[in-house]
């Protein structure tokens, strides 16, 4: 519970993610992976593939405002229940412990 929190919705309605942001820049490597693994996880759950595609749209240079719009992804999937018939919850909380935003 220390490290995620649950959401309703896996993007905020009224988020703007831009190219050019005040935030500093992020791990480049780790937020590819991230990315890669929600990226796979559209198969079984396509109710987040508009916030994963709008994620991914900054793969070359993540900010630290586009890392928290994966977290929030992230925890939009630890409320669904059936998340946890597909073994998603674990790996989800080994990610959130490496995102500590």
């Amino acid at each position: 519970m220390k490290y995620y929190k649950l959401v309703g919705t896996p993007i905020v309605v009224s988020c703007k993610l831009m190219k050019e942001d005040s935030t500093p820049l992020v791990d480049v490597f780790f937020y590819k992976y991230l990315v890669d693994i929600l990226m796979y996880l559209i198969n079984i759950r396509l109710d987040i593939m508009f916030a994963v595609s709008l994620v991914a749209r900054f793969m070359h240079s993540p900010h630290e405002y586009h890392q928290k719009a994966a977290k929030r992804i992230i925890e939009y999937i630890l409320l669904a229940k059936p998340s946890l018939d597909y073994g998603i919850k674990l790996l989800t909380l080994i990610l959130l412990k490496h995102i500590q935003i």
